[in-house]
């Protein structure tokens, strides 16, 4: 076998008239350019002994060197992917903050911290502020961000070979384990979850174990950041990654590391989480059990603030403040704790179809919750377009279209 793949660039050359050597001469050994290789009068036999070739250099040049190309990583799931991203903002979710940086650094015995909540409590912007906070401090060693409908992102397919390229940057220590195991086991991404975890990640992290607490101050453990388990549509292998998370603490209280992940509170989701083997290893948080509502008030007056100043011209002769602390506190009631009200509102004010001041009547004039706003501002949008006269009222059906369509996506 080996004298066969040693004898195939001679071979290859007669056939196509191609120098194989010459062709892959500008790539590194685990990388290989084979678009000259695939067009001509025997493109599929070239692409055979091409990959002969890779196999070549795989096996018998030395491990893969670019884990990248090797585990293919969701780059765009990471807490420092490109784009707007939603964090907490300047003084807000403090008393919140502040009771995961404790867990963060307690040292404790729960090694999960599960935070939970209802769709639009924000738990998006506290796992970006974690994730941050975490690798200011030099903590963080993995973070993956599910969001639903959004490619690789939204299944688990690629999840833990992304989990572990990140450890081999934030842990270079543990670059040339994998680099290892890939070259034993190429196809481990396409391999049972359990069997994945255990060799990207389990046996790298005890083998360098010492090196990583070395790094770390106070000998704290590092964090990975997983967020919204439930915009994975692949939940039954969600579970299962749930239990191996379980299984890997309870069995492996070595491991220098603690899991903080967000989630909803959905069935397949809470039955693991909340069954008694899960109870020694989870620290669970909900965000129904801090108050918001000073949290929001700091959030419209900061939006306020700048679309005033955005504004002035036209809003320099009302009285100041504005809105009045009245009109803001009806706002925060109105809001009943939730954060996507509190954004759907500012985006409603300020999205230029009039005049900001008589916007916020509009919102004034709504009963408290999501559905009444919802209303108001899929009616404005109809008549806006003269879709609708406005003496029409939306029918229900169109509130459970727009609440799906809401719901589905993050802020």
């Amino acid at each position: 076998m080996v004298l066969a793949v040693l004898l195939m660039p001679m071979t290859f050359y007669q056939s196509t008239g191609r120098n194989v050597e010459n062709t892959f001469s500008n790539v590194s050994r685990d990388q290989v350019n084979i678009t000259h290789l695939i067009h001509g009068n025997d493109s599929e036999l070239g692409v055979k002994r091409c990959y002969s070739y890779c196999f070549f250099k795989l096996n018998f040049v030395g491990p893969p060197s670019d884990l990248n190309m090797c585990l293919v990583p969701v780059n765009d799931a990471s807490y420092n992917r490109a784009g707007p991203v939603a964090r907490c903002l300047q003084s807000t979710r403090k008393e919140l903050i502040a009771t995961i940086v404790r867990w963060v650094g307690g040292g404790g015995s729960h090694l999960i911290c599960w935070l939970n909540g209802p769709a639009g409590s924000g738990k998006l912007a506290v796992s970006q502020t974690v994730a941050e906070w975490c690798a200011a401090n030099n903590r963080l060693a993995t973070s993956f961000f599910f969001f639903r409908g959004a490619g690789n992102r939204s299944n688990i397919t690629h999840f833990i070979p992304t989990l572990a390229y990140q450890l081999s940057l934030s842990v270079p220590a543990t670059k040339p384990l994998l680099q290892r195991v890939l070259q034993s086991e190429p196809s481990i991404a396409r391999q049972l979850l359990r069997h994945q975890f255990n060799k990207l990640m389990i046996e790298p992290i005890l083998a360098v174990r010492k090196p990583i607490l070395d790094i770390l101050a106070l000998r704290k453990p590092m964090a990975i950041v997983i967020d919204a388990l439930n915009e994975c549509k692949d939940k039954d292998l969600m579970v299962e990654f749930i239990m191996i998370i379980i299984d890997a603490f309870r069995d492996n209280h070595r491991l220098p590391f603690q899991v903080f992940f967000t989630s909803r509170v959905e069935e397949h989701i809470w039955r693991k989480l909340e069954a008694p083997p899960a109870h020694s290893a989870i620290y669970p948080l909900a965000l129904q059990d801090f108050d918001a509502r000073v949290d929001i008030r700091t959030f419209f007056k900061s939006h306020f603030s700048t679309i005033y100043e955005e504004n002035h011209r036209v809003l320099q002769n009302l009285l100041r403040p504005w809105p009045s602390d009245s009109d803001l506190e009806a706002l925060v009631q109105k809001s009943d704790s939730s954060f996507i009200f509190a954004v759907t509102l500012i985006n409603f004010i300020n999205d230029g179809t009039d005049l900001p001041h008589r916007k916020i009547q509009g919102a004034l004039g709504v009963n408290a919750g999501l559905d009444p706003l919802y209303t108001q501002l899929l009616h404005a949008v109809i008549i806006l377009n003269g879709l609708l006269a406005p003496s029409c009222f939306l029918a229900p059906p169109c509130l459970s279209i727009l609440s799906d369509i809401c719901f589905s996506s993050k802020l």
